[in-house]
């Protein structure tokens, strides 16, 4: 129980509280102590003991509750904005639909703790302890939760959407239903979940398996054989996904719509966000529309650029990612205007040249330079290191420089009536995130390239008809599969 003489200490308010448990070198017990709706913001409890405190309704603003002993308490309808929580025990306690936005959480222990509905979101988490924690419904969007251990909590439906995880453990968590766009779970520990609702049967996964088959979002590329117009299109996604997704995505490339183009094929294949790049883009920031406009062509035709301009994240250091890109990048464009070398391109010119100097043993960075066609007499102002290697000329019409320049980054000569339009749809969006992930990607591939062949009308155009029988034929298909 509570001490008598801390409780009269409490009452006689914060300043004076504060002062006297500053002076004393001991900790506070106010252990199942009533607190109920009192105001206690600003208090200082670090190291005090409140193991089983009543504090609902409680006003906790700015409390110092570091090392603290909050177990079994109930904190329902409290407020702990702004407290400072860290190395806390929150084991057993009642924290459900809390405000705990932006709070420092770093080392503290919510073993067996219920937080349904509680929001957590960009609140650092770090090393945190939440086995067994009831985190049902809980948002945990851009919370920290690097090296944290998640063993055995329940999570169906919550928010990990930015979440990090790194390092951390998910073995024996219930994960039904939860949003995840763009989490980081690079080395998450997890051999077993509870992927179902009911959460009965466990899931197990081999080492490194979990982290393959939830990291990124896992993407469909279907080439059609002729073109279609957006209309026809969207007719056949648009309405879908309505109904699946609160938010959903849809990337239509059309192009080349006159163009007379060869048989179907088996061509579905897939590209996945793991940041697999073809190539990277080297300009000068004065030529960025241009730029800009190629980029997207390579994009059309399934050539993945990495162009700072899109693929760098905001607050990232943007030489330590160019850096560490250029590392693992097969080939580099360098695009030469009329303004020259720009000062940030010739910084990653020498990163260039350098990694090129490196890989002299090894397989070597391919280095494609362009011209754009506002260039104007460039080859007499490029590095030497660069006059060797085989130009790309937008100021010529023939040969065809896009042609050329998808040659030089995927080392296959494009022909020309094998140019097509590629439409690209997200597997996760059309069929649900847990469908998705329990599925073999060869698998899908294979059902994708049947069930369009067996529906080609004569003419190889898909009609409006069958291609809401697709949707059914492919969901069909992946049911008896799984």
């Amino acid at each position: 129980m509570a001490s008598k003489n801390h409780l009269k200490k409490l009452f006689q308010g914060r300043t004076k509280w504060n002062t006297w448990y500053k002076s004393n070198d001991f900790q506070a017990d106010l252990s199942k102590a009533s607190l109920c709706g009192i105001d206690l913001s600003g208090y200082n409890f670090s190291g005090a003991n409140l193991f089983g405190a009543y504090l609902q309704e409680t006003n906790l603003e700015n409390v110092n509750f570091a090392c603290s002993n909050l177990g079994k308490a109930d904190l329902r309808g409290s407020n702990l904005k702004g407290a400072n929580c860290m190395w806390c025990s929150f084991a057993g306690s009642i924290m459900n639909s809390l405000d705990l936005r932006y709070n420092n959480l770093s080392g503290a222990k919510f073993t067996n703790a219920s937080l349904v509905d509680t929001d957590l979101s960009n609140s650092n988490l770090t090393m945190s302890e939440l086995i067994y924690a009831n985190l049902k419904g809980a948002n945990l969007s851009k919370a920290n939760l690097s090296n944290s251990n998640l063993k055995y909590s329940d999570l169906r439906q919550s928010n990990l959407s930015e979440t990090d995880l790194t390092d951390s453990i998910l073995t024996g968590s219930k994960i039904w239903d939860i949003k995840r766009t763009n989490w980081e779970i690079k080395n998450i520990d997890c051999t077993n979940a509870f992927i179902e609702k009911d959460a009965i049967k466990l899931t197990y996964f081999d080492k490194g398996e979990f982290e393959n088959k939830f990291s990124k979002s896992i993407h469909i590329q279907i080439p059609y054989p002729q073109s279609v117009d957006s209309i026809d299109i969207l007719s056949l996604f648009l309405n879908k996904l309505y109904k699946q997704c609160n938010e959903f995505s849809l990337t239509l490339d059309i192009s080349h719509k006159n163009e007379k183009l060869y048989d179907f094929e088996k061509r579905a294949y897939f590209k996945s966000e793991q940041n697999i790049y073809d190539t990277f883009i080297c300009y000068n920031r004065s030529d960025k529309t241009e730029v800009i406009n190629i980029v997207n062509e390579l994009k059309v035709n399934a050539v993945m650029p990495f162009m700072d301009h899109f693929d760098l994240r905001p607050g990232s250091r943007w030489q330590d990612v160019i850096g560490e890109i250029i590392k693992g990048i097969p080939s580099v464009t360098v695009f030469f205007g009329q303004e020259g070398i720009g000062p940030w391109q010739e910084w990653e010119l020498t990163e260039i040249i350098s990694e090129q100097k490196q890989r002299i043993h090894k397989k070597g960075i391919r280095i494609i330079p362009v011209i754009l066609q506002n260039g104007r007499n460039i080859k007499n102002n490029i590095p030497k290191e660069l006059k060797k290697y085989t130009w790309v000329d937008f100021r010529e019409d023939e040969p065809d420089p896009l042609d050329q320049l998808i040659w030089g980054i995927t080392q296959k000569k494009r022909d020309k009536k094998n140019k097509e339009t590629i439409l690209k749809i997200n597997i996760e969006q059309l069929i649900g995130e847990e469908l998705a992930c329990s599925i073999n990607k060869e698998y899908i591939e294979e059902i994708i390239y049947n069930i369009i062949s067996e529906h080609k009308s004569n003419k190889n155009i898909l009609t409006v008809i069958e291609k809401d029988e697709l949707f059914k034929n492919i969901e069909h298909h992946i049911c008896k599969i799984i």
